[in-house]
């Protein structure tokens, strides 16, 4: 994970940071998660969440895994409760991750709640994105991460910020390609 910056620590450099959890359920998978996961099977165990501080929505982030992988290499997920993901992947020097896929994903694709005026899931506007699979022993995790438009306000307003928060959200491996396109 060198060179790896976690989003979560550049987050809580802004304040004390609350993961709220949205859902953490077996469900369907999309198809383009299936493919990059290779599943076979139709059920997934899905986690989305919401990273906020200050009382602010700032990144809406979809975890998919296998339910095989739920019970094995990443069996941790599932009792995160309202702890970070990025707690446990950059904390095991035995996970590795896929190149950085960033674009923004179809409105379409965003889970749909009662409250449709939050800004995460709930909302129908497309925001910039990214995405990568994490392996450890084996096993794949995907993790997409939402930019809402409260932290694209705070990187704006704030240089130290942007900086921090650029060189863990927005980077790339230093010795794999950054690769633009729609992440579905």
């Amino acid at each position: 994970m060198a060179g790896l910056a976690s989003l979560t620590a550049a987050l809580q450099s802004l304040g004390p940071l609350r993961v709220v959890v949205l859902r953490q359920a077996l469900a369907r998978p999309r198809r383009d998660e299936r493919r990059a996961l290779r599943l076979t099977a139709s059920f997934a165990l899905v986690r989305e969440i919401e990273l906020h501080v200050g009382g602010v929505a700032l990144v809406a982030a979809r975890s998919v895994l296998s339910v095989g992988a739920s019970r094995g290499a990443w069996r941790a997920v599932r009792g995160l409760g309202h702890r970070s993901l990025g707690s446990l992947l950059f904390a095991d020097p035995a996970v590795s991750r896929s190149v950085l896929v960033f674009g923004r994903p179809p409105a379409r694709t965003a889970r749909q709640r009662p409250d449709a005026s939050g800004p995460g899931f709930g909302s129908r506007r497309q925001h910039p994105a990214r995405r990568s699979v994490f392996v450890r022993q084996g096993q794949g995790l995907l993790v997409m991460e939402r930019f809402l438009p409260a932290l694209l306000e705070q990187l704006a307003s704030d240089r130290a910020a942007s900086a921090s928060l650029a060189r863990a959200s927005m980077t790339a491996p230093d010795s794999a390609p950054r690769r633009k396109r729609p992440v579905s």
